[in-house]
């Protein structure tokens, strides 16, 4: 059976997806994915 499974990754200073297809139980393919780091908000 073919999924795809979104993991998100959610910090104080930065937010990260991953976009993976999943065959089996075992991850065939990453799709796309992306890190975003911001600047300090408060000091």
């Amino acid at each position: 059976m073919n999924k795809k499974i979104l993991g998100l990754d959610l910090g104080s200073n930065s937010i990260g997806w991953a976009l993976m297809s999943v065959i089996d139980g075992e991850v065939n393919q990453i799709i796309d994915l992306v890190s975003r780091i911001f600047n300090k908000s408060v000091e």
